[in-house]
């Protein structure tokens, strides 16, 4: 766990907003999604990060070069050797600051059509944690939880190392966590899974990486690269029977009532 950890968080729990439990606790949940095989969707973010991306840049203070290029953020998947962090270990921006006690991120599977989903939600008083999962679209028929209670996986005693940039120490009985949640919710929401249509394959990749949700549902998948090719056949077809309709009743109309009809 300590491993997953310091690649979907290279800078350490300190990287983790506020140093929350609960915040590590559903990263640490993250990573044995990931571990499953899942690959987190990057296509939406929260409405605050989305405005705050949406202002305009402040203007340069007094005494500021306009002539110098703008400075360019801090990488954040570096480990702390250096070397990249592998792409699939972090959790999209901004995944800590959707909801308040919540923490949502969203999943493609391989082989899967929908996106699958994984809601972590904390009761402070009595440090509950419900992991919820399932699967966007079917969320009545497919979803499953899984109660964890805080303090056992992110032990107080560990609370001096939220602030640091080692994850040793930090979550407690990663093994239990993994196999619990394994059997609990993971295996089961694969297996009630809606799967992708055959011959897809070649296509998951964009469909994980936010692509699907620009594409025409299931109509997708149809051979031609969608449904497009069926489509306009069948508009033409329409338009060509309108049309005939059309003269043979103006044809009518200038026979007057009894000519014969054809």
């Amino acid at each position: 766990m300590e491993r997953a950890l310091a690649q979907a968080a290279p800078r350490g729990p300190a990287s983790v907003p506020g140093g929350d439990p609960g915040a590590v606790l559903a990263l640490a949940c993250h990573c044995v999604m990931v571990d499953a095989g899942m690959k987190a969707r990057r296509g939406r973010r929260p409405a605050a990060a989305a405005a705050a991306a949406a202002r305009p840049p402040a203007a340069a203070g007094r005494g500021a070069d306009p002539r110098a290029p703008p400075r360019r953020a801090a990488p954040q998947c570096v480990l702390p050797s250096g070397a990249p962090a592998a792409a699939r270990w972090p959790p999209p921006a901004g995944w800590a600051a959707e909801f308040a006690d919540e923490w949502v991120f969203r999943y493609a599977a391989p082989g899967k059509a929908s996106t699958l989903v994984l809601h972590c939600s904390l009761q402070r008083a009595t440090g509950r944690m419900l992991v919820h999962t399932l699967e966007a679209g079917n969320e009545q028929r497919n979803h499953h939880m899984l109660g964890l209670y805080l303090p056992k996986y992110v032990p107080p005693g560990a609370a001096a190392l939220l602030g640091g940039a080692a994850w040793a120490g930090v979550v407690a009985h990663g093994d239990a966590l993994a196999g619990m949640m394994a059997d609990h919710v993971i295996a089961p929401l694969l297996d009630a899974a809606e799967d992708l249509p055959p011959g897809a394959g070649a296509d998951a990749a964009g469909w994980a990486d936010g692509g699907g949700s620009r594409r025409a549902g299931w109509a997708a998948w149809l051979p031609g690269g969608g449904g497009a090719s069926y489509v306009l056949p069948a508009v033409v077809a329409t338009a060509v029977a309108l049309s005939v309709v059309a003269y043979v009743v103006a044809a009518r109309r200038r026979a007057g009532p009894g000519a014969p009809r054809r």
